[in-house]
């Protein structure tokens, strides 16, 4: 796990971080606080590589999610308020994953969802 990122950018609010392997480590402190739990070893990797396509493309594979202190909207906050300006100009793509893209991804499926009733 590359622990050097969280402790580099988490400033604002805390993030706990479960690692595939079990191991855990808390960044920052104060509020918001949230938890997230990588499931898969190469997850924070492919984030890294690509965060706006990865971070729901792994999300929905099952390579991380909130652990069970915490929900998806605690996560996403603390992520966006630390890696938004933080990674300028990676903050602003980071941001869009993070935020925007993830939320607008997770209302287009709702949406999908709820429109394709079965036929009688």
């Amino acid at each position: 796990m590359r622990w050097s990122i969280f402790e580099r950018y988490i400033r604002t609010g805390q993030l706990t971080v479960i690692a595939a392997n079990g191991e855990q480590r808390t960044f920052g402190c104060g509020e918001p606080h949230a938890t997230i739990e990588f499931t898969s070893a190469d997850c924070l990797s492919r984030l890294l590589r690509n965060p706006q396509l990865n971070l729901g493309e792994t999300y929905v594979q099952g390579g991380w999610c909130p652990a069970l202190d915490s929900d998806l909207y605690a996560v996403l906050l603390v992520l966006r308020l630390n890696f938004e300006q933080s990674l300028a100009p990676w903050g602003y793509i980071l941001a869009f994953a993070f935020c925007g893209g993830f939320h607008a991804f997770l209302e287009f499926t709702h949406r999908e969802s709820t429109q394709r009733l079965p036929s009688l």
